[in-house]
């Protein structure tokens, strides 16, 4: 069945307030309409993407370079499947709207109770059962002030994270309690009814492991290497062979077997966990720790991610021997496709604008790659 993809980046958002609709920023609205056609790249030729006033020249000239092909503003989607970036009541009225096929309302309050943060701490009381090495201690969910600084007086330097939240919105480290940190933690109790709280880690490197669930199974599938910009904020990722990521992570500290073993466990746990509950692809924030130790699960994303996106790009268009850079920012100044050398519809190196750049135009989703790299000049 052919599937109909709509670019919603504010899904987390969405879950928080649990309605149809809801206020969005206007930097936020501005990251929704310029990623729109984002989804033209991970997307089945001739599936349809919710996005309006492409460019019919930028449409030919990607299906001219890599052979993508999308079908873009249709008002009727009957007979297509819904494939959101992320599902919540919200982009199941959106897609539900232009005739496309959707789960139930209770399937979609079933993804958002999924989705709360407090699944970390099912996952990773799981894991301390499945594997025989050290992890961080298990996330705490906090209902009170008072618990909140019980967990900061037990380990010092904290992280009080709100139920959906993500790319760094809804966290506040905390290393000492004072009237601003009450007054933050408490808007947070009283928006989503609890917060998550854990303790900081002397962390070394980011990543995630990539997982797809059908049928009931959860299976992984490869590495995300992604860097944050100061205040933990999404960035981009590094795109390159999932055995030059680990290789990265290993290189960072991180025990290979424990890696393969984290891998395979967690298949598991969130099988166990998910179920029949949610289709698609999913992703496990990690990081390693200065002490070799690795954070198995520090969010888990149970949507569409941009690690993902970067993984699925990396196996469909870099050309076999590059590596690539792919980031997530303000539109530069210079031409998005000019310097792009592509062989065999793959980037074989230079730099390319995954979304169409206009007068109006604010973010840019970008892939620079490079012939020949070291990994770790990628990373910023």
């Amino acid at each position: 069945m052919k599937k109909v993809y709509l670019f919603n980046p504010e899904n987390d958002i969405a879950l928080g307030y649990g309605k149809n609709t809801f206020s969005l920023s206007p930097m936020v609205q501005a990251l929704c309409r310029d990623g729109a056609v984002l989804p033209l790249w991970y997307c089945d030729r001739d599936d349809c993407i919710v996005a309006s006033d492409v460019p019919s020249a930028w449409l030919d000239e990607m299906e001219r370079m890599f052979g993508v092909k999308a079908v873009t503003g249709r008002d009727d989607m009957s007979g297509y499947k819904g494939a959101p970036w992320g599902w919540s009541h919200h982009s199941r009225k959106v897609l539900s709207g232009y005739g496309a096929e959707v789960p139930g309302v209770d399937c979609i309050e079933r993804i958002r109770e999924l989705s709360h943060r407090r699944i970390s701490a099912d996952v990773m009381t799981r894991l301390g059962r499945e594997v025989d090495f050290e992890l961080p201690p298990v996330p705490v969910e906090s209902v009170d002030v008072d618990a909140v600084k019980e967990c900061l007086s037990r380990y010092g330097s904290i992280f009080v994270k709100s139920p959906w939240s993500s790319s760094g919105r809804g966290v506040i480290h905390v290393d000492a309690w004072s009237r601003s940190v009450e007054q933050r933690v408490g808007a947070m109790l009283r928006r989503q009814g609890s917060v998550m709280c854990e303790q900081a880690l002397d962390k070394t490197r980011d990543f995630a492991m990539l997982f797809h669930a059908a049928d009931g199974a959860v299976k992984w599938i490869g590495y995300s290497l992604f860097f944050n910009h100061e205040g933990a904020a999404y960035s981009g990722n590094v795109i390159a062979d999932d055995d030059e990521i680990e290789q990265a992570l290993v290189d960072s500290g991180a025990d290979r077997a424990h890696l393969h073993a984290l891998s395979s466990a967690l298949g598991r746990v969130l099988t166990a966990i998910i179920g029949d509950d949610y289709e698609g692809y999913l992703g496990v924030d990690m990081m390693v720790t200065r002490s070799g130790m690795i954070a198995p699960c520090v969010e888990v994303n149970l949507r569409m991610t941009m690690g993902v996106v970067a993984w699925l790009w990396g196996r469909r268009f870099l050309a076999p021997g590059s590596v690539a850079r792919y980031t997530v920012g303000p539109v530069g100044a210079c031409n998005p496709v000019g310097n792009a050398v592509v062989s065999d519809s793959r980037l074989v190196e230079g730099a390319l604008s995954l979304n169409p750049i206009g007068d109006n135009t604010i973010f840019s989703f970008r892939v620079e790659a490079y012939r020949e790299s070291e990994l770790s000049q990628l990373i910023v």
